[in-house]
């Protein structure tokens, strides 16, 4: 089985940079990266709306400070959709903010499963891979 990764920043760069980072980690992995969070919201919408059992469990990395949209918005939107399209997602909150609050509401949050401090590395794609 694929494992599936999206990221979700708008920074291009750090796009760039995790996309080698879980392709170094996990080799035949299959990475959409976005700097719309719209974007990566309407990919998830549509490409796990029938999610028959048959689309691998995905791991997404979501920045939080984004201009248009920021990851808290894109939590907000993610909470609507279907309980299976939510099921097969995990989010992980990437991102620089030392902002205390920002660690703190990513580790009550009911959609993020944990807050990583960027930038990613290879150890922290394969202990979240091995799950």
């Amino acid at each position: 089985m694929i494992q599936k990764f999206i990221v979700v920043d708008d920074d291009r760069i750090n796009n760039i940079l995790c996309s080698y980072i879980i392709n170094d980690a996990v080799p035949d992995a299959d990475i959409q990266a976005f700097i719309e969070p719209e974007e990566a919201l309407a990919y998830i919408k549509s490409s796990y709306a029938d999610n028959s059992g048959t689309v691998a469990d995905t791991i997404l990395f979501l920045d939080i400070n984004m201009p248009l949209m920021n990851g808290w918005e894109f939590l907000e939107a993610f909470d609507l959709f279907d309980e299976q399209i939510k099921s097969s997602v995990e989010i992980h909150m990437l991102s620089s903010s030392i902002d205390q609050r920002d660690m703190e509401d990513a580790t009550n949050h009911k959609y993020i499963s944990s807050f990583l401090g960027k930038p990613l590395t290879e150890e922290i794609v394969k202990r979240l891979a091995r799950r």
